[in-house]
């Protein structure tokens, strides 16, 4: 392989001078040519080469030491990335190992989350049919209950309804007490005031289209003891002149209505207020008789309870204004007070009939200059000034 080495020996003869040996397998060096070259001392050629080789032998080791020391090196780093390889692949031997540990406890948590979701739903199928068990058993409990609730209910709406059926026969026995009283009382009144009837009263007009002229009209009462009540009301209404200057407002094709309302003759003039202050603004109730209904040319009391407005009828209102004829009356029973007709002055009822009106209200109101009783004796003037509103 490589030279085993120089080895320098000292001469035999005590010479300062190496004596050069070679080895068996090459080495450089020859005894014997030494010995030739020491006994040669004028000679130094050979000693020159003899150093050449040793130089050239020197520097040889010294290179081959170095790509020694160089693959030396590199054999360690080579040696080290494969222990870095190796840790490596160590590493994710035991990364792979985990992962597969992870996958094999994944899958045994999923047997598991599977085992737990079938007795999940075993366990909902036990609440559904239980659910419905309880469902069933609120149904008939419900049922029952409810069968009961209508009994109590029943019996006491049917205990109720008695008492509101009683209450209600009560006050409607009242109600008729009270309106024969009242009735009784107008009737007397009335006799004492107006005597006993028939009663008529005059309406002394002015039409908007004619100022200059006057036109009546006569209205008679109901028998006394048919309508007492609205007999009586009107006729104080008369006596104390409260129509005195109202007027006819409104004409449809069924009725001409007055109303305390004032026309152009007396544009600012209060004349409601006075129908409140003689308390004669409404009926006390809305007296009706099936043997005074309203045919064509009757006079009726318009509103519910009504008053003080009154109203001609110009066509058969007997269904209409009649007992049930109102339908968005809550007392459907109730009817329009028919207390009068027109007996003469009929002419002047067309002439009112033939006004221009715009939604049937006339244009220009219809004045009223008078309303007055006829044939009113002075023993009744003397009585209502004593009692004027009776």
């Amino acid at each position: 392989m490589m030279h085993e080495g120089l080895k320098l020996r000292k001469r035999s003869s005590g010479s300062d001078l190496p004596s050069f040996s070679s080895s068996s397998n090459g080495q450089i060096g020859n005894s014997n040519f030494y010995s030739k070259t020491s006994k040669s001392k004028g000679n130094s050629f050979p000693l020159l080469v003899s150093i050449l080789v040793l130089l050239a032998s020197l520097l040889s080791s010294t290179v081959f030491f170095s790509k020694y020391r160089s693959a030396l090196k590199e054999a360690k780093r080579l040696t080290y990335e494969l222990d870095q390889l190796m840790n490596s692949e160590k590493e994710i031997s035991k990364q792979v190992n985990r992962e597969h540990a992870e996958g094999d406890q994944a899958d045994r948590d999923l047997i598991q989350v599977e085992i737990d979701l079938s007795r999940k739903k075993l366990t909902l199928i036990d609440l559904k049919e239980h659910s419905t068990h309880l469902e069933d058993s609120m149904t008939n409990v419900a049922e029952e209950v409810g069968q009961e609730w209508k009994k109590v209910i029943g019996e006491a709406r049917s205990n109720e309804t008695m008492k509101c059926f009683k209450k209600e026969e009560q006050f409607r026995n009242r109600a008729a007490l009270l309106r024969s009283r009242i009735a009784r009382e107008n009737r007397r009144e009335t006799i004492e005031a107006f005597g006993p009837g028939p009663h008529k009263v005059l309406f002394t007009l002015i039409l908007p289209n004619l100022p200059n002229e006057r036109f009546e009209f006569i209205m008679e009462m109901a028998p006394i003891d048919l309508m007492p009540h609205t007999v009586h009301t009107f006729l104080q209404q008369v006596h104390h002149k409260l129509w005195d200057g109202c007027t006819f407002v409104f004409c449809a094709e069924h009725i001409l209505q007055a109303s305390p309302m004032p026309s152009d003759l007396n544009p600012h003039a209060d004349l409601r207020q006075p129908f409140y202050e003689n308390s004669l603004d409404k009926v006390y109730f809305q007296e009706y008789s099936q043997e005074y209904p309203h045919v064509t040319n009757t006079v009726g009391i318009s509103g519910r309870p009504g008053g003080p407005d009154f109203y001609i009828n110009l066509v058969d209102n007997t269904d209409n204004h009649g007992p049930g004829g109102q339908i968005d009356n809550i007392l459907k029973e109730e009817a329009d007070p028919c207390f009068g007709k027109i007996i003469s002055g009929l002419d002047v009822i067309e002439k009112m009939k033939n006004l221009p009106t715009t939604d049937y209200e006339f244009d220009k109101f219809v004045h009223i200059e008078s309303a007055r009783i006829m044939g009113s004796s002075l023993k009744a003037e003397d009585y209502l000034k004593g009692n004027p509103t009776f």
